[in-house]
Formats: structure tokens, sequence, C-alpha cells
């Protein structure tokens, strides 16, 4: 359920809208540690998916420069006991390594204990609704939505079964105005958010690591969720537009290619660093 909280008269700062990508989500923390470094305000984050993960993590108290080494220090190890095949879950995978790894970090934090405030977006897979995340376990809320269909089974919470919040909402700058009031910047990370002129990036929605080690049914089922998920977003913004959109470019990268994390995290700086007197202006507001 949406909180609605009154924000008129709402302190000077930001307010986060940090979107689905999978592992070009990691730009995130090169925006994070950006507003950081140049003392820039976070009011509130709203996240969806990797954004959620990040946004948990920094409200949570990890700090920019601590979830930087989180982002860079992710190998191919790693990545490969995230999404160990279990089969029998719903999705390649069950999630157990995922929970394992955000409870490593997380613990036992609550929303409450978030400073900024953050909510999460997830989808009601039993019918379609969009889920604002508000309270309870951070752990449990990032898992959720981060359940990106096919790859990772679902989520219960509370008796709901919830998946990624992508499918419903992957940029969420509607529920980040409402909950926290404005100026709200957006950052767009998800394939499809750079146009092919913009990056040189032809086939936004390949992904090579899929191509290599999943079935092909997998491959397009994926293809099928970003497309819709980019559409989706763009009429998002034409109805409820950011003040600010960054779009970290991050070349022919991989959804789950995770271990690529320190381009990831580059490229979110130097979007971060393009837009600086924006952002500076925006957070004087």
């Amino acid at each position: 359920m949406l909180a609605n909280e009154p924000h008129n008269g709402s302190p000077p700062g930001i307010t986060l809208a940090l979107g689905g990508g999978g592992a070009r989500g990691l730009a995130h923390a090169g925006v994070l540690r950006l507003l950081s470094e140049h003392g820039i305000t976070v009011k509130g984050v709203v996240g969806t998916s990797i954004g959620a993960e990040i946004g948990a993590f920094y409200g949570a108290g990890l700090g920019s420069e601590r979830i930087e080494a989180m982002a860079r220090e992710i190998d191919w190890m790693a990545t490969v006991k995230f999404f160990l095949p279990t089969l029998d879950s719903g999705g390649l995978t069950s999630g157990g390594n995922i929970t394992a790894y955000l409870r490593s970090y997380l613990g036992e934090a609550t929303f409450g204990d978030c400073r900024p405030p953050l909510r999460a977006i997830a989808t009601n897979m039993q019918n379609g609704q969009e889920v604002v995340l508000s309270e309870g376990s951070l752990v449990d809320a990032v898992r959720a939505s981060v359940a990106l269909p096919g790859i990772i089974s679902p989520h219960s919470i509370g008796g709901a079964l919830l998946g990624d919040g992508g499918l419903v909402n992957p940029l969420a700058v509607d529920v980040a105005r409402e909950v926290f009031g404005g100026p709200v910047v957006a950052v767009a990370v998800h394939p499809g958010a750079q146009e092919a002129d913009e990056d040189g990036e032809s086939e936004p929605f390949r992904d090579p690591l899929e191509e290599q080690e999943s079935p092909a049914l997998m491959e397009n089922l994926r293809r099928a969720v970003q497309i819709t998920q980019a559409q989706l977003v763009r009429y998002r913004l034409a109805a409820s537009p950011p003040d600010l959109l960054l779009k970290p470019v991050v070349p022919n990268m991989g959804v789950l290619e995770f271990y690529r994390g320190n381009e990831a995290f580059e490229a979110g700086v130097r979007e971060a660093q393009a837009s600086l007197a924006q952002l500076r202006a925006l957070a004087s507001i």
C-alpha cells in the first residue's frame, strides 16, 4: 500500500528514484558516491529491483564508500553462486544465496532503521498489483523486489507472493514524488534506457552471459520482460517526469554480469559528475 505522507515544506535535498536493470544497477552506487562527495542531501529513496537493493544498503547506513567496495568486490565466482540453478522453485534459482548475501550486510534491519527513508517496489504475482513496501525486514523487501521472473523465484511476505517491481514500475518517479516530495532525480539503468545512437549499443537487450549459459526459452523470456519494461518506463516518465533523469552508460552489459560491477560503478560516477551543477541546484530548492 502506498503511504500517503505529507511533504509540503519538505527540507532541502533530492529524492532518488533508482530503477531496475540487473547488474547495470551497480551504477546507482556510483551516483551515491558522487552525491556523498559533494554533500548533496538525499531525503528519500524509492528503489525498484537492484535499485531497492542499493537503496537498502544506503539507508541502512553502510555508506557510499562501503557500497562502492561491495560493487567492486563481486567477481565471476560470486556471480555464479548467486544464480546456482535449483529449477524446482518457480525460477532458475530459489534465491537462497541472494538472501544470505543480503542478510550478511543488512542483518535484521528494517525500514524504520533507514536514513534516508526507503520505499521498495514489488509486484503482487497473484493479482498483478504494484506493492510499495514501507515496513518490516529490508532483506525480505529487497529479496521480493529483485525476483526477476524466470530467473529468481518469487518471495512471500505476509501471505502475498511478490516478484520483481520492474514488472509494474521499473522507475518509480511517481511514488518517489508522492511519498517524499520533489525534486526527484531518477536513475535509469534498465536495458533500453539508452538509445542506440547515444551509446552505440545496437542490441540493448542482448545478454552475453545468458546467451552462453541459459536455454533459448529463458533468454527469450528475459528479453520479452526487458522490452516490456523499457516501454513501460517511457510511458510512465511521460506521465510523471523527474526533475532530472540520469542514464549511466554501460554498453552491452548483461543483466547477470555482476562481476563487471567496476564498470557500472564508474558509469554512475561519470553520469552524476556530468550533471553535478543541476544536482546542486535541485538540492538547494
